[in-house]
């Protein structure tokens, strides 16, 4: 697992414990001021895109990888030959 997959999660883990607290804030005591709200959302949406857009491209870059150490094992065996 690469670095970019490891933030990934790390965003998706903030925009769940994010939204988790706002939820049971707003349980226990109610949200009154809307700017708390709007603020917990943007926070929520910005973790969400950017640790989907990082997982997509730590993936993509280990697909890579993979695809790049074949190609290198089949020249090797094609050399060897």
């Amino acid at each position: 697992m690469n670095v970019k997959e490891e933030y990934g999660k790390w965003f998706m883990d903030v925009a769940k414990y994010v939204l988790t607290a706002m939820l049971l804030t707003t349980m226990i005591e109610g949200m009154s001021q809307v700017w708390i709200t709007v603020t917990t959302a943007v926070i929520v949406l910005l973790s969400l895109v950017f640790g989907t857009i990082l997982l997509r491209k730590g993936k993509e870059e280990e697909e890579r990888r993979e695809r790049n150490r074949e190609r290198n094992r089949n020249k090797n065996k094609k050399s060897k030959v």
